[in-house]
């Protein structure tokens, strides 16, 4: 008689519980100020060293993004604006 196993799924094993899941996600929405840090604005440096301090399990900065989007949470990538803009009008006034 063949018995029949069941399937378990492809790929690597999540390495956050759904509760703990659940809980970063409440933790990301305190805000950065209730879970001691000193900015208004979470960064990925900042979420990985939470996963690390609460549940003790490393997550690449890389693949940070896509674990937020697995949550249901978006994130922004920093737009950097030379503060040079208007480069001729710097030009023309550094020649006066």
């Amino acid at each position: 008689m063949v018995t029949c196993q069941h399937y378990q799924g492809r790929g690597r094993k999540e390495k956050l519980t759904k509760a703990q899941q659940i809980q970063l996600v409440q933790w990301i929405k305190d805000r950065p100020e209730a879970n001691d840090f000193h900015c208004e604005i979470w960064n990925c440096a900042m979420i990985t060293e939470v996963i690390w301090l609460k549940f003790e399990v490393r997550y690449n900065m890389n693949y940070l993004s896509s674990l937020l989007k697995k949550l249901g949470l978006s994130y922004q990538k920093a737009c950097f604006i030379s503060d040079r803009q208007e480069e001729e009008a710097y030009q023309i006034a550094r020649k006066k």
